[in-house]
């Protein structure tokens, strides 16, 4: 099983590639794709927005709201 420190290092490595000017970016249909894969395999928890297209993580939630409230 995948630990969550995993998925943070992936994450990390794949943002440094893709903010590189490097011809192995992944295109917005794979990022995509990772996503979807790691909701369905639970790997990471996941609030849909009203419109249902787009999702944030329960963390980057309560950054926001932590935010809107206290500052």
């Amino acid at each position: 099983m995948t630990s969550w420190a995993d998925i943070q290092k992936l994450a990390s490595d794949l943002q440094r590639v893709q903010l590189s000017q490097s011809s192995k970016k992944l295109s917005e249909v794979n990022c995509i794709e990772v996503l979807q894969k790691l909701i369905a395999s639970q790997q990471i928890d996941v609030v849909y927005t009203r419109d249902g297209h787009t999702y944030v993580t329960k963390k980057h939630l309560e950054t926001e709201v932590r935010n809107f409230y206290f500052h």
